[in-house]
Formats: C-alpha cells, structure tokens, sequence
C-alpha cells in the first residue's frame, strides 16, 4: 500500500513538505529453461508460451514453499504424461554391474522406441484466463501434490500460552496510528493460529540451541548469559529471521511494515523469557535438592570454635542491651513514653537474666574450655560480657543450624535474599525457637510472648550478621588462596619449562651457527650469572674441549676448578668461539665401532690415545701430530684425511 509521510518545521510551525512513495520491489523475469536448479522463496509462473511435457513441473518445483506460489493463466492440457519412449528408457536402462564392465559397452539399440513426439501447442491469447471446466481443480490437484519442504518443530512446554501472550501485546487504549498499526497486526496473528504456531516453535528449537551451547553447567556465570544474549541478536539480525517473519505475515509478496516487525519481537521476547526462564527453574529445581541434601549434614566442633561461639553469643546480647539502655534513657523523662520505657526495661531485664558475672561463670560453668575465648579478648577492664551455659546451650544449637544453611547451593538459590532466607529458615525452626523460650522460663520478671519473640528476632539479625561477616571473610581468603596458588602454578611451570632447556657439550656439538655463536652466547649469560655454571654443568673432559674450542692452554691434571677459572674470562671477552674449531660436530665425539686399522701412517688406529680437541677416543679417522705426538680426528681438525700424503703433519697449535 502507499507510503506517506511528512517532514514538520517547529519554527514556522508547518509543514515543509510531504512525501508518497509506493513500497515496490524489484523482480526479475526469467525463462523455465534459464531457472532450472534454482531455488526460489518467490515466484509467479506464467504458464502462456508453455510447449513442452514436463516444462510446467520444472516451474513449479523451483518454489520452496506454497505460500510463495503463483501460477497464471493455467489450462489442464498443459499436464500431460511423457512420451512412452523416456519412461519405456528409464525402465531398461538399469543394468547390473559387472566386474568386467561390460555393461558400460552395452547397446541398447534393440530397445524399440516411439518416434520423439512432436511439441503441444497451447491456444493462449493475451486475456485468455482458465475459465474451462476443470482448469481450477487441476491447478489446486498440481499445487497439493507439491510438498513444502518444511523441517519439524519442537511442542512447545504447557506452561507457554501464545495466545496470552499475543493478547498482551496488543494496546488497549491506542494512542498514535504506530499503536493502531500494531493491533491489526496482533488481530493477524490471532485470526492464523497456524503461522504462530509455526513460527514459535521454530524461534523455540533456535534459542533452546543457543541455552545449551551457552549453559553448560549447572551455575549461570555472566559469561554464559552474555553467549546466550550474543545469539539471540545474531538472530534477530539474520536474514533468516526476516524471512520467518515475512511468512509468519504471509507477506510473500509485500513488504513487511515496520509494526509487524515490533509485534514479532515482542513474541519472540516472550518466547526468550520462557526459555530462560526453563533453564533457571531446573537450576532451582537442582539447587533446592542439594540444599535438602546438605540440611542435614554435621559439623565438627573444637574447643576454640565452642569459645567463639560463646564470646559472640556475649556480645549479641551486650549489643540489644546497650540499644535498650539508650532508648531509655532517650524515653524516660518523656511523659506518653511511660509505656514503652517500662516494656524496654522489661526487655533488659529479661536480657540480665540471661548473663552472668566472670567469677560465677568461672566457677560454676560445666564448658571451662569454653570460657578461654572470651577470657583472652578481655583488657585491664574485664568489660565483656559472660553468658550462662544454658544460654551457651542455645548459641551452640543456633550456630550449628547457620552452619548448615550457608551452603553453595542456598547461596545460588537464594543470591541476595540469602540472609533474608536464613532468618526465615531460623525462626521457624523449632529446635532453635524451643530452646529460646525456655531460658526465660524461670525469669522473675513478668515475660511477654510477644518480649521474647522481638528479643529473639534481634538476636538472630546480630548473629547472622557476625556469621555472614565471617563466611564472606573466609571466602575471600579463600579465592586469594586459589589465586596464590594459580601463581605459584604458573611460576613452577614456567621454571620447569626454563629447566627443559638444557644446555650441555652436546648442544654445543650439535650448533651449527657460524663459529657457533649460539652456544658462546648462551655461554657468556650463564658464567655472567653464576661462576660455578661451568664446574656444575659440565665434565672436566668437556671443560677440556671447550678449552680447545677457546685456544686456552690447560694441562691434564688440572681440576674442574682451575679449568674454569681459566675459561670464564676468555670466554666474557671473546666474540665467538676459535674458527678453528667451527667445524667440530657431534660427529667427532663418536668413534666407528668397527675397529679397522688403516696401513696408512696417517690413519692408524690408536685407543691409548684421546683426540687433541674433543678428547673422546681417537681409534679412528685420525691423524698424529709429527711435532706434539698428539693424535686428532680429520673432522675436528679440518682435514681430508684420503688427500693427505706422508710428509709430515702439524696440529694447528704447532704450526703457531
């Protein structure tokens, strides 16, 4: 339908202008032939220019629904079997596979066919419409036999009433023409049930996916909520979404206004509310088990936890008297105030009763232990406050039932409302109310049932309070434990993966940098940290090597220590390791188990020897020195040793 709108000035109080459009868009024509394998929401067939059998069938099923097709100008001829030859084709041309695959070089040219049929032609004129008899029932015939390919939807829970939620979205009074729009579209949807059906439960299958990805266990964290929450807009961005709401409508050939969208999003909210509202029903519903279970779970008491308990009995009733003494003495000379004054000071006397001096507690109490708590929190005063036993008695039975309500799962049932669930769960406790009321049984002051039960609601805010204060302080050192320990984890891994890697001769061997630069590097770091890197981390023979490597003097019966003294300065001021010895590898430290004694001078074997640079075994592919008589491998020294003649021979050191 047309569109219009204005654009209002406030300055000079008019109109600037106004503007109608028509809402079009756009379509594309296309041939059957050029269509085939596409799949189309929307599509309207012209069925004049129709020649061939089967032409009609291949429009027909480019639709992916019924709803989004319109067929024109149809006639009963143009649904015609296919000739006797193409089905009598697709009756013999299965043939039975053959290893040989023969049946691949068969012919079927004995097959007697009907010669091709010649095309129908259609008497279609400009304005002719399907007025013969017969027309309408075959085109109904043709679009009932097509089948919407439509994927099943959940049923919906019992608790989720659609059609209350439809009613509450439409306004009752409306106010502006959005308003107006937007109760035709509610009246829409409550006259087809079945598109809001069908879009409810397909919303309902999409975010009941999302709360499964997203909790994944037992507690809700914002983490969760928030993957839950990023779907839900994903989704309602989607063009899938759009497509849902275009056919919840039935607006497959209009577009969908503005209010249509804002009714859909109000029953998708409500859709998300009862899914949300399922998963923390089976939460409670688990978290309400557990507490059951946790109930009636037992604590163990100590001497000191007993002593605790007793000081905070003292000081909750040290607290209401104090704040009864004041309201006296805020009342007393106050005339209408003789009543209340004298219930507070009945009050405070019921509260005496129920206290004792610290000699009289010492020498008649039957829980001694008990009294070392609050003996050691007394100064020079001795100003705190002794309960008797039988009151003691009581604080013991009060806070072993605390202890048994502050579980995790009261505290996720509940949240915020957990203390207010723990003075309930108190107060009508019988254990807890039994026990109160009888301490005041031998009272000498005239008790109210009403006195005891204010005295006793006091008692169990101030106790709760302490207890909540106490929880709260031992689950912060508690997460400052874990997060202690999650360091000290993090520390010791990154130590072990420091101690992975190792560095020892043999990967200095195995360095294949230019005069293994890596290695003196790695060198220079640790004997910069520590002087006795080089005695705790390598042999003496290795020290010997390095000494090599280095072009540092040493003798045989030198120690590991005296060896590195002499290496830590060379190897601080070098730059790399001697270029002699940038050919070593772990090769040279690995002598042929083989054995074989060459004839030549140059290459005989010697195993009483060590190889003048690695000073591993040099009883093969060696060469001695002519000057120093020493013995060295070909790779450790550089040499070929197949090239080398009988003149003489000297090591590097003495050819200096």
């Amino acid at each position: 339908m047309p569109y219009a709108f204005k654009k209002y000035d406030p300055y000079i109080k008019k109109d600037k202008g106004c503007r109608t459009q028509l809402p079009l868009k756009l379509g594309f024509a296309a041939t059957i032939h050029k269509c085939q394998g596409m799949s189309l929401e929307r599509v309207d067939i012209d069925c004049r220019g129709i020649f061939q059998y089967g032409q009609l069938v291949v429009a027909v099923s480019r639709a992916t629904t019924k709803k989004g097709l319109r067929i024109q100008n149809f006639k009963k001829e143009y649904i015609q079997r296919p000739p006797a030859n193409i089905l009598r084709f697709y009756e013999n041309v299965t043939k039975e596979y053959t290893d040989d695959n023969v049946c691949c070089t068969e012919s079927f040219c004995n097959i007697d066919y009907d010669p091709v049929s010649t095309p129908f032609i259609a008497s279609v004129t400009e304005n002719d419409t399907s007025d013969e008899e017969g027309d309408e029932e075959a085109m109904l015939e043709l679009i009932d036999s097509y089948s919407d390919n439509v994927e099943e939807h959940v049923e919906l829970p019992a608790g989720v009433d659609i059609i209350s939620a439809i009613e509450t979205i439409k306004h009752a009074s409306p106010a502006n023409q959005i308003q107006e729009n937007e109760n035709l579209a509610v009246n829409y949807l409550k006259d087809h049930p079945d598109n809001v059906k069908q879009f409810v439960s397909k919303v309902w299958w999409k975010l009941v996916q999302y709360k499964t990805d997203a909790f994944k266990q037992d507690q809700i964290d914002n983490k969760a909520i928030n993957s839950f929450y990023v779907k839900f807009n994903e989704l309602l961005s989607s063009d899938l979404y759009k497509k849902d709401v275009t056919k919840l409508y039935d607006c497959l050939f209009t577009t969908v206004t503005m209010e249509q969208f804002n009714v859909a999003f109000q029953l998708v909210a409500y859709i998300r509310k009862k899914v949300v509202s399922e998963e923390v029903s089976t939460i409670k519903q688990k978290a309400e088990e557990r507490a059951e279970n946790e109930r009636g779970k037992e604590f163990t008491e100590s001497e000191g936890g007993r002593g605790k308990i007793r000081y905070l009995g003292g000081w909750c009733l040290s607290r209401i008297k104090n704040t009864i003494r004041k309201r006296i003495m805020d009342n007393v000379y106050k005339a209408k105030n003789v009543k209340l004054v004298n219930n507070l000071i009945v009050k405070k006397d019921m509260i005496e009763h129920l206290l004792v001096s610290e000699s009289e507690i010492t020498e008649s109490s039957k829980f001694v232990e008990s009294l070392h708590e609050t003996c050691r929190r007394q100064n020079i005063r001795k100003g705190l406050t002794h309960i008797s036993d039988d009151c003691f008695n009581f604080f013991t039975t009060l806070d072993r039932e605390v202890r048994k309500l502050e579980s995790n799962a009261n505290l996720q049932l509940h949240g915020k409302h957990f203390p207010l669930f723990q003075k309930t769960e108190l107060s009508n406790m019988p254990s807890v109310t039994t026990e109160w009321k009888e301490l005041f049984v031998q009272c000498d002051v005239n008790v109210q049932a009403s006195f005891i039960h204010e005295i006793f609601a006091e008692v169990i805010e101030k106790y709760l309070r302490m207890s909540n204060a106490q929880l709260r302080k031992d689950y912060m050192t508690s997460q400052h434990l874990k997060k202690s320990e999650a360091t000290r984890k993090q520390i010791k891994m990154r130590t072990e993966t420091a101690m992975k890697t190792v560095f020892n001769m043999t990967t200095i061997m195995n360095d294949t940098s230019n005069q293994k630069i890596i290695s003196h590097r790695r060198l220079q770091s640790e004997v910069m940290k520590s002087n006795k890197f080089l005695v705790d981390k390598f042999k003496k023979t290795e020290l010997q090597t390095l000494c090599a490597f280095y072009g540092v003097s040493y003798k045989s019966q030198q120690t590991k220590n005296a060896l590195s003294e002499a290496l830590i300065p060379v190897i601080t001021a070098a730059d790399n390791m001697d270029s002699h010895t940038a050919t070593v590898s772990s090769t040279s430290c690995e002598p042929s188990s083989s054995g074989h004694v060459s004839g030549n001078k140059r290459k005989r074997t010697v195993t009483e020897y060590p190889c003048g640079v690695c000073l591993h075994d040099a009883s093969s592919n060696s060469v001695g020195c002519d000057r120093c008589d020493k013995w060295f491998h070909g790779v450790c020294v550089g040499e070929d040793l197949d090239a080398l003649s009988d003149s003489e021979w000297f090591c590097p050191k003495c050819r200096k």
